[in-house]
């Protein structure tokens, strides 16, 4: 069974973290190939904080994938 518990102060998004500060530096049109989907869904949320869209796809070499591109479109 859960425990509800009162009072706990909840943690707040650090603004100040890797995939801030890059999302804060694109510009539409800008693209940054990270290493795996995870940092890829991390900047697609920090520029969709910032009001960005974006996109990202999985870019192969030679059949195999090598990473994620993220977009930030608007």
């Amino acid at each position: 069974m859960y425990e509800i518990e009162k009072n706990v102060p909840h943690t707040k998004i650090n603004k100040h973290g890797k995939w801030n500060q890059i999302s804060k530096q694109m510009k539409p049109g800008d693209s940054v190939l990270v290493k795996n989907i995870v940092e890829a869904q991390s900047l697609r949320s920090a520029l969709k904080r910032d009001g960005h869209k974006a996109r990202s796809r999985a870019i192969k070499e030679n059949g195999e994938t090598i990473g994620q591109r993220v977009w930030r479109i608007k």
